[in-house]
């Protein structure tokens, strides 16, 4: 099954890192900017690899196609 055939649901760090926080099983994967590294970042990839949440790179243009348009800060699930 391709990226694109699973569904996008939370946009940006806030989405993201609380749904880790209350429901990591509801996550099939989380994808970042691959371009980004930040402490931000890092801090959500290691809460993600600890809940045994897959984390995928990707272009910011790959991204912006997957969220549509809409405003995603760099990370998806």
């Amino acid at each position: 099954m391709s990226r694109e055939s699973k569904e996008i649901c939370l946009l940006g760090f806030h989405a993201v890192r609380a749904r880790l926080r209350t429901a990591p099983q509801t996550i099939s994967r989380i994808i970042f900017d691959g371009q980004r590294r930040d402490a931000r970042l890092n801090a959500l990839l290691k809460q993600a690899e600890q809940a045994s949440v897959k984390a995928i790179s990707d272009s910011a243009l790959a991204m912006d196609r997957l969220a549509k348009g809409q405003r995603h800060q760099g990370i998806l699930a």
